[in-house]
């Protein structure tokens, strides 16, 4: 925008094509350098000037340069214009719309007004913090302290920013600061108990973490339980992890917590808990593919293959095109050493993957069973073809060889494992290359 030559300058507010909202304001000396201000801002995102009186400045709490503050003069009629509220409002309304730098330029008429506004200077911090703009964020936050050392909800914004910033010392001390002011705020726990983590400090992050449960907060204990529970499982403590992830339960329907719950204790073998878990989630959620194939999964590692063919009968139902249904079920067909089915899932999981070198060799494994060297060798190509470095293909293929007694194909396979230098296959690998070797000796 272009400065206006007369009295009067046109400030918009809402600068689109469609819909425009022009604010007409008297340019005075109190607004005068907001204006200025404004128009600098909405041009250089990273402007941030400081408005506070020239009094009650404490050296050991405000630690930022004063090369940008402009001071006040206070006198008798200053506050008696009562604009600074209605700005505010204004402000507050064009925040909450998203219109940030519209904004901030109420914002910062309110508070040349009435420097001593410390909800203002808060807002315009807070803004900035959505912005990411963590420098001005820290400036107008350390005014709103000033104004009012008591203002816990400054120094946990403040500590949130710094976390943002990667300086977590300066982080735990502003927030350790707002819990001070105020004890019992769960969410002050809870953000030191993340900066604390985040500095793998996990004792001390575990107990800001329980004092946030104990509080018993609406929206913060559901949070501190998750957290909890990664910071368990990260330390192998897999009964609090559970016990956790149990009490996470009682809080929320989230898929994701019965997933993540599953999946604990599958791996720690549980698997007929981890069936329960799953069907508690399918009592609500009875159509979730994702849940049922992890339940078909549980049902197969106890041996209960015909309950586990009958849930993927149920997918197959919901979403004929899932690939992963007819593998699996295919795996499962492979387990009772019926070859026949569990080569049909693989050949229609290939009409939709025709370049899955997993599927692929599971088929040459699966000839190689039949003793159909030719077939085994045939798609053990086709899967090297897809990714050339896959060991295990060419393990087999060597073998595939070997077995129909071509040997010099079988230790041209095995010499190429043993040039990508992989440690999975080279006792196997150095055993085979003898007994070819002596094999093709007598064949010659």
């Amino acid at each position: 925008m272009n400065p206006s030559n007369s009295s009067t300058t046109i400030i918009t507010i809402n600068a689109n094509t469609t819909n425009t909202n022009n604010l007409i304001i008297k340019e005075t000396p109190h607004n005068r350098l907001s204006i200025k201000k404004y128009k600098l801002l909405t041009s250089v995102s990273k402007v941030s000037l400081t408005y506070i009186p020239n009094t009650h400045i404490p050296s050991h709490t405000y630690s930022q340069s004063h090369s940008h503050t402009v001071f006040f003069p206070k006198s008798k009629d200053f506050y008696a214009n009562k604009d600074f509220l209605i700005y505010y409002q204004r402000a507050k309304t064009l925040d909450n719309l998203g219109k940030y730098n519209e904004a901030l330029f109420f914002y910062l008429l309110s508070i040349e007004l009435y420097p001593y506004f410390q909800l203002a200077h808060y807002n315009i911090g807070k803004t900035f913090y959505i912005q990411k703009n963590y420098l001005s964020c820290n400036k107008y936050l350390h005014n709103t302290i000033i104004i009012n050392p008591k203002n816990h909800k400054a120094y946990n914004l403040l500590g949130l920013s710094f976390k943002n910033m990667g300086k977590f010392l300066e982080s735990i001390q502003y927030l350790e600061m707002a819990i001070r002011l105020n004890n019992n705020s769960a969410e002050y726990h809870f953000n030191l108990g993340v900066v604390l983590s985040e500095m793998n400090k996990n004792d001390l992050a575990k107990l800001s973490l329980i004092r946030v449960i104990d509080l018993n907060s609406r929206n913060y204990t559901e949070k501190a339980f998750h957290f909890l529970a990664v910071i368990f499982e990260m330390e192998e403590n897999h009964v609090n992890a559970i016990w956790c992830y149990k009490n996470l339960l009682y809080l929320s329907d989230d898929k994701s917590i019965y997933m993540s719950l599953g999946n604990l204790l599958r791996n720690l073998e549980n698997y007929e808990e981890a069936l329960i878990v799953y069907n508690k989630y399918l009592l609500v959620n009875n159509n979730d593919i994702e849940i049922l194939i992890n339940k078909a999964e549980v049902l197969f590692e106890l041996g209960r293959n015909n309950e586990a063919k009958k849930v993927y009968s149920i997918i197959k139902c919901l979403n004929p095109l899932n690939v992963e249904y007819y593998l699996k079920l295919a795996n499962v067909y492979f387990s009772e050493d019926n070859y026949k089915s569990s080569l049909d899932y693989l050949y229609i999981a290939l009409i939709f993957d025709t370049n899955n070198d997993s599927t692929l060799f599971k088929v040459g494994i699966i000839f190689m069973i039949l003793q159909q060297y030719e077939k085994a060798i045939e798609f053990f190509k086709l899967s090297l073809q897809v990714n050339s470095f896959n060991n295990k293909a060419l393990f087999y293929l060597a073998e595939a060889y070997k077995l129909k007694l071509d040997y010099k194909n079988s230790l041209h396979c095995l010499i190429k494992i043993l040039s990508y230098g992989s440690d999975s296959f080279n006792n196997e690998v150095l055993l085979n290359l003898i007994q070819i070797k002596k094999k093709w000796r007598w064949s010659i």
